[in-house]
């Protein structure tokens, strides 16, 4: 779900699909806390405290996860609310497996994870840590929009502990990147490091380094092993692993690395011409490109659709910064690509965004249609230019603002022109 959700948001907007999931797992909370016990799928809604078996401590934390982005992108405060003692549970239960170093500790009990056929992962572990910092960060948005202040500022302290524990516990430097847990050190983990960036956890000096580091460990001609080499874990690729990855080097406007891994990952998958095609995406990508493992593979796997919303927010580049997109940024990165469009649904209407990109002439145009009630920023690349042109009329020109209608602002930041306080309506930006 913590996939599906943004595949679902930036595409059918069948918002109601994720809602009843978080309703039917949050129903089945154990007395311990931890939310979407094992049970059959076809089990009815169940009633706190229910009885399941304990899989994995860091499946649990996904439900304040997914309740946070399904908040973000609909807006929806009622079923927050409603859902809201779940939350808290879950991360009272969090906090009750917390050692006196402030991390996470999961046991053969509780240490599965989603690359399940390498068994549990016990003690420390640098991603399961870095899933409850953000869910301690979510778990404080959610309880401040629910009315519980006190709660908020105590899941944001908690959750700065945390961090400071992992980058002074997990980090190895000789390395150069946060080992896979406090008793497996020196294995490149493809998700633990990048979740460390996508979640702003790694120091900002750290991220290109450790983004160089998986790319020279893990990469392989279909995308990256899940971790390297010759470390007593499967020698596999997983596209459930890889949007993190993804993610972080957008995040990190490694536009060049992060496009070439959706071209070498995803590309494979969608390529119609393949034996293996079939309009969707695959659980587990063996080293020859070829899905699965042991004789058994699922061929349309929800977790591994992150493709489809790292296109939206990142390269088409919409993503909400306030629940429902009552404010949001338009931030393209377009690399070597010519041309993107796109629609995503919001609460407030269609948000579209159309761009071109014009390498040769250093052209670049972006239509964007901004939903009535929103407001918002618009980020150019910084590769195209400083001066910047609004439905024909010169807006930012020499480091200087000149007033239009619609745009509140404009600035050069970090070799960028931004755009602030952009109202609803149609805009035609032009730089060259």
């Amino acid at each position: 779900m913590n996939v599906d959700g943004p595949t679902l948001y930036y595409s059918t907007a069948t918002n109601e699909y994720i809602q009843q999931s978080l309703l039917l797992l949050g129903s089945y909370q154990e007395a311990s806390g931890e939310a979407g016990s094992n049970v059959p799928p076809t089990a009815p809604l169940g009633t706190f405290p229910e009885s399941g078996d304990s899989y994995s401590a860091d499946y649990s934390i996904y439900f304040v996860l997914n309740l946070a982005d399904y908040y973000l992108f609909t807006g929806d405060l009622a079923f927050v609310k409603q859902e809201w003692p779940i939350v808290q549970r879950e991360l009272a239960y969090n906090a009750a497996n917390v050692n006196s170093n402030n991390l996470l500790v999961t046991s053969s009990s509780d240490g599965m994870d989603w690359h399940y056929y390498d068994g549990n992962l016990t003690g420390e572990v640098t991603e399961y840590n870095a899933l409850y910092y953000q869910a301690l960060l979510d778990g404080s948005m959610l309880a401040q929009a629910a009315g519980f202040a006190d709660l908020a500022a105590g899941y944001a302290a908690q959750a700065a502990l945390v961090k400071t524990a992992i980058n002074n516990t997990l980090f190895n430097a000789t390395t150069g990147v946060y080992d896979l847990s406090d008793s497996i050190k020196g294995t490149v983990a493809q998700d633990a490091n990048s979740s460390v960036i996508v979640t702003g956890i790694a120091p900002t000096s750290a991220v290109s380094p450790i983004l160089s580091t998986l790319k020279t460990a893990l990469w392989t001609e279909y995308g990256p092993l899940s971790f390297s080499a010759n470390t007593g874990f499967k020698a596999y690729i997983s596209p459930f692993a890889s949007k993190i990855e993804l993610e972080a080097r957008f995040q990190a406007n490694d536009t060049t690395d992060a496009l070439t891994l959706l071209h070498n990952e995803w590309g494979l998958m969608a390529a119609q011409d393949s034996p293996n095609y079939t309009a969707a995406a695959w659980e587990v990508i063996g080293t020859d490109g070829t899905p699965g493992f042991g004789g058994f593979t699922s061929l349309a796997h929800g977790w591994s659709s992150g493709g489809t919303s790292m296109l939206s927010a990142y390269v088409l580049g919409i993503r909400p910064t306030a629940p429902g997109y009552l404010t949001w940024l338009v931030a393209p990165q377009p690399g070597t690509l010519t041309w993107s469009e796109g629609r995503a649904p919001t609460a407030y209407g269609p948000f579209d965004v159309k761009w071109a990109n014009n390498q040769s002439s250093h052209r670049f145009t972006l239509d964007v249609q901004v939903p009535p009630g929103t407001s918002g920023t618009i980020v150019l690349p910084p590769s195209i230019g400083s001066n910047v042109q609004v439905n024909g009329k010169t807006v930012f020109s020499n480091g200087q603002f000149k007033p239009t209608t619609g745009i509140g602002g404009a600035s050069l930041t970090g070799g960028a022109v931004q755009l602030t306080g952009v109202q609803p309506g149609h805009y035609r930006i032009e730089s060259q």
